[in-house]
Order: C-alpha cells, then sequence, then structure tokens
C-alpha cells in the first residue's frame, strides 16, 4: 500500500473510531432483567422501563437511537397464524394456475 494511501486509511480509521461510544459499562449481575416472560402474570418482575402500556404488546425495548420497539408476550401465535394464512393462498393459487394451464 502506498504512504499516501495508508495515511488516508488511517486517518479514516480514526475517524470512524472516534464516533463510536467509549462509556459502555458492563451489566452488573444485580441488573440483569428477567428473559422469560409469556404470560401476564410476570409483568412485574420486568422494570418500568421496559413496560410499554399497551396490552396487546406490553414489553418495550429502546435502542441506542431512541427508537422504540414494542413487543408481544408471544409472538409465535401472531407469526404461525401468519405463515398458515400465506401458505393456504400459495396453495389456492397454486391449483388455480395449474387449473388454467391444463385446459
Amino acid at each position: 500500500m502506498a504512504p499516501a494511501a495508508a495515511a488516508a486509511a488511517a486517518a479514516t480509521n480514526e475517524a470512524n473510531t472516534s464516533a463510536l461510544p467509549t462509556t459502555h459499562v458492563p451489566p452488573q449481575p444485580d441488573d440483569e432483567l428477567p428473559s422469560n416472560i409469556q404470560h401476564a402474570s410476570q409483568l412485574p418482575l420486568v422494570p418500568q422501563e421496559c413496560l410499554s402500556g399497551i396490552d396487546s404488546r406490553p414489553l418495550l425495548h429502546v435502542d441506542e437511537r431512541g427508537n422504540h420497539f414494542h413487543y408481544s408476550l408471544q409472538p409465535m401465535s401472531y407469526s404461525v397464524c401468519f405463515i398458515l394464512i400465506v401458505e393456504l393462498l400459495e396453495r389456492f393459487s397454486f391449483y388455480g394456475y395449474y387449473y388454467t394451464l391444463t385446459l
């Protein structure tokens, strides 16, 4: 690598690393959050800042950019229903096309 290109790459790396946050505090053992919340009876175990106040999606996550994400207690039930409906429509369209192409 040419010396000028190496200097430019080093300057770019320094600029990229200076934008990274430097105040990362590792979690303490008493700061651990419950990780297996599946029922509304377990919601009192969750800290108030992790609750959204929405009945259908009571869990809240705020990322480092300030974006709010709401999660339901049992997300697999929504996913299973969606997959079953998509598979049903896919099968319906397959047989519809198959019938019209074989005429």
